[in-house]
C-alpha cells in the first residue's frame, strides 16, 4: 500500500497535481487527497496514473443506489446534478466492499475506511472543490466558506452517529478552508508554541520547575485587551511575575458583587490569597474603549448592548475631561481622557475593602500608567493614601 501511494503521489506530482494531506486533531489515520481523483469527464484522467481505489465487486444490494460508478467518476445523487463531492450534496456515499486492513474488513468508499468517511470524505471534497467545477454548477468554485461550512453542518445534524468526533473534524476543515485564504490560525498557534517552547520553556527549567509548585505574582495588572497592548512585551514581564486582567478600556469597576463579580473575584484573588504587592493599571494611546466613551450622548443613550454600559464605569473622566478643556479637539480630548480613566479606576479600587486595609497597612501599593504606542513612551505614577492629622478648632 506504501509502495502504491508513493507511486502515485509521483505521478501526480508529474502532471502538475498537488497533494494535500489532512491530519485530523481525533486520532485517526492521515488522509492524502489528491486533486486528479476529482478530475471531471471533460477533463480526461493521464492514462499513466496508478490507482489506489479498491477494486469493486459487484453486489446486488448496492445496485440502483447513490452511489455510481462512471470510467473512475464517483456521483453521487442524481445524474443532472453531477457533482461527486459530499460536501456541497449533502448525502453519504454508500459502504463499498474494500480490501482487509491487517485483522480487520472494514468497508472503503472511494479509498477511505468507512469508520472515518463521515468529515474524511467531505475534507477531499472541498479541497477539490476549490480547483475543479461542475459542468453543471459553474458557481460551485465561488461557494463561500461559510455555505460550505453549513453544508457539512446540514449533513451531520442527518447523521448523528458520526459522534463527538465530527465537531471537531469540522474545526478542522474550517482550518482548511481558512488556509486557503494564505492564513492558518492552527499552524500560527503551532509554531508560536514551538517557538516558546524551544527558546524560553527548555532554556528556563528551574523557572518552569519553580512554576510548577505554584505562583506567587508581585503584580496585578489592569490592561487593555487591544492586541497592541500586551503588558508582557511593553514591560517584559516573565511568566509568574503578573497576575493580569485584560478588558475593554483597561477599566476597575467599583465593587459590587452582583454587576463587576468577575472583576471583585480577579481583585480578592490577587490581594489576599496571591499576597500581590502592586496593583497597576495601565492606559494607552488610542484607545476604542475611550473613543467610545468620549463618543457617548449627552442624553446617555446607548447603540451596543453591553460595551457602553461597561465603559460607563468612567463616566466621571469623561466629564471632568470635557468641563476642563472645552477648547480641545476630539483626539485632544480622548488621550487626556486615556489617562483620567486610570485614576477613576484607582479611585474604585478603593472601594474594595481588602485593597483599601493593605493601603493603610502599606502591604498594598496603587500605580497608574499610560503606554504611548505611537511614540514608544511609558508614564506612571501613584497613588498616596494617608491619614491627616485631626485639627483642633
Amino acid at each position: 500500500m506504501a509502495s502504491q501511494l508513493q507511486q502515485y503521489r509521483a505521478a501526480n506530482l508529474r502532471h502538475g497535481a498537488h497533494p494535500k494531506i489532512t491530519t485530523f486533531l481525533s486520532p485517526s489515520p492521515t488522509f492524502i487527497s489528491f486533486p486528479s481523483l476529482f478530475h471531471r469527464q471533460t477533463r480526461q484522467k493521464p492514462a499513466s496514473l496508478p490507482t489506489l481505489r479498491a477494486k469493486r465487486k459487484p453486489d446486488e444490494e448496492m445496485e440502483k443506489k447513490n452511489v455510481k460508478e462512471e470510467g473512475k467518476e464517483a456521483v453521487v445523487g442524481k445524474e443532472e446534478e453531477e457533482v461527486g463531492l459530499i460536501a456541497f450534496t449533502g448525502k453519504v456515499l454508500q459502504p463499498i466492499p474494500g480490501p482487509r486492513i491487517g485483522n480487520s474488513s472494514m468497508p472503503w468508499i472511494l479509498g477511505v475506511p468507512l469508520a472515518y468517511v463521515g468529515v474524511s470524505v467531505i475534507v477531499a471534497g472541498v479541497n477539490a472543490a476549490r480547483k475543479f467545477r461542475s459542468p453543471q454548477k459553474e458557481d460551485m468554485g465561488t461557494e463561500s466558506y461559510e455555505e460550505a461550512i453549513d453544508g457539512l453542518k446540514k449533513l451531520l445534524s442527518e447523521k448523528k452517529e458520526l459522534g463527538p468526533v465530527a465537531a471537531q473534524k469540522i474545526e478542522r476543515l474550517t482550518t482548511e478552508l481558512q488556509a486557503q485564504s494564505g492564513f492558518n490560525p492552527l499552524e500560527r498557534v503551532k509554531t508560536g508554541f514551538e517557538y516558546f517552547k524551544k527558546e524560553k520553556y527548555e532554556k528556563n527549567p528551574q523557572l518552569f520547575d519553580e512554576l510548577s509548585k505554584g505562583q506567587s505574582p508581585k503584580f496585578m495588572v489592569f490592561a487593555c485587551a487591544d492586541s497592541r497592548v500586551c503588558p508582557s512585551h511593553i514591560l517584559n514581564f516573565q511568566p509568574g511575575e503578573a497576575f493580569m486582567v485584560r478588558n475593554i478600556a483597561n477599566m476597575v469597576p467599583p465593587f459590587d458583587k452582583t454587576k463587576y463579580s468577575g472583576a471583585g473575584a480577579a481583585i480578592e484573588y490577587a490581594v489576599l490569597h496571591l499576597k500581590v504587592e502592586d496593583i497597576l493599571v495601565i492606559g494607552h494611546s488610542g484607545c476604542g474603549g475611550i473613543k467610545g466613551l468620549m463618543s457617548i450622548p449627552d442624553d446617555g443613550s446607548t447603540s451596543t448592548a453591553f460595551i457602553e454600559d461597561w465603559v460607563k464605569i468612567c463616566l466621571p473622566a469623561m466629564q471632568r475631561v470635557k468641563k476642563a478643556n472645552s477648547d480641545l479637539a476630539f483626539p485632544e480630548l480622548c488621550t487626556k481622557c486615556e489617562k483620567e480613566a486610570v485614576n477613576v479606576s484607582l479611585t474604585n479600587l478603593l472601594t474594595y475593602p481588602f485593597v483599601k486595609e493593605g493601603l493603610v497597612n502599606k502591604t498594598l501599593a496603587l500605580h497608574g500608567g499610560h503606554y504611548d504606542f505611537v511614540n514608544g513612551c511609558f508614564e506612571m505614577w501613584s497613588v498616596t493614601y494617608e491619614f491627616t492629622p485631626v485639627l483642633k478648632l
